[in-house]
């Protein structure tokens, strides 16, 4: 049985002393052990954290909902109201009045979930995808992270309220 050749692969043939037999394994080892880890570390994507795992998630939070779209936080503030609950996605863009339904929903929460990941955490939201092709997926939200961001959302709206003048 003959091995398989690899189109990226080359065979070399030649003589080393063998006196130095040892250290030219020992670097060419080295040598395809640092590309490997070059190639590995390229390709693995950053470890994201849940929200609630890390003592100062209630400021991430904040931080949070401050980048969020109005849209988005419209459609946060729905999933923490009903925190654990699944929702279907054309449910909420009804309910949010986004005019393209489950797409309009998907493009919302396209970039929080992005600026989250920027910060090291988990969009705050889940996604449940649908069970057969025609229906819709559904979102929700776990307690804890409903939470924190009643919370954001409750300093943000008190802080709003400090600025805004009197009549």
């Amino acid at each position: 049985m003959s091995p398989q050749t690899r189109p990226d692969m080359v065979e070399l043939t030649f003589e080393v002393p063998d006196r130095l037999l040892g250290q030219f394994y020992v670097a060419v080892g080295a040598v395809l052990k640092r590309h490997q880890d070059l190639s590995t570390t390229a390709q693995a994507e950053p470890e994201l954290h849940d929200w609630g795992t890390q003592a100062f998630d209630d400021e991430l939070a904040h931080r949070a909902w401050r980048k969020f779209s109005p849209r988005a936080q419209a459609v946060f503030s729905l999933l923490m109201e009903n925190p654990g609950t699944a929702m279907q996605a054309d449910e909420i863009a009804a309910k949010i009045g986004l005019a393209n339904g489950r797409h309009a929903l998907a493009g919302v929460v396209a970039w929080p979930s992005r600026q989250c990941a920027e910060m090291g955490l988990t969009a705050p939201f889940r996604f449940d995808s649908p069970d057969a092709p025609g229906e819709t997926g559904s979102y929700w939200m776990d307690p804890e992270t409903a939470r924190l961001f009643i919370a954001a959302r409750e300093a943000s709206l008190a802080t709003r309220a400090d600025i805004t003048p009197q009549n």
